[in-house]
């Protein structure tokens, strides 16, 4: 049975999406302020350790990110 209702193009779906984006923009930012390092997972399983500030700047140059927080 198919349920459009948490189907990824709903705008449930979408406003879930944001929120988690946001989630997580507001705890990398305190990790860079705080200079934390984050530990970042690949889709093939291994794990790298960076510096959350790095990682910051890197997203920030993103079209994604341009996209949903202009700053």
């Amino acid at each position: 049975m198919r349920n459009d209702y948490n189907s990824p193009l709903t705008p449930y779906a979408r406003k879930v999406q944001h929120g988690m984006a946001v989630a997580n923009r507001k705890m990398m930012t305190r990790a860079s302020v705080f200079g934390y390092s984050l530990v970042v997972g690949a889709p093939d399983g291994t794990c790298s350790e960076k510096d959350a500030r790095q990682l910051m700047d890197e997203l920030r140059e993103t079209p994604w990110w341009k996209t949903h927080f202009d700053d």
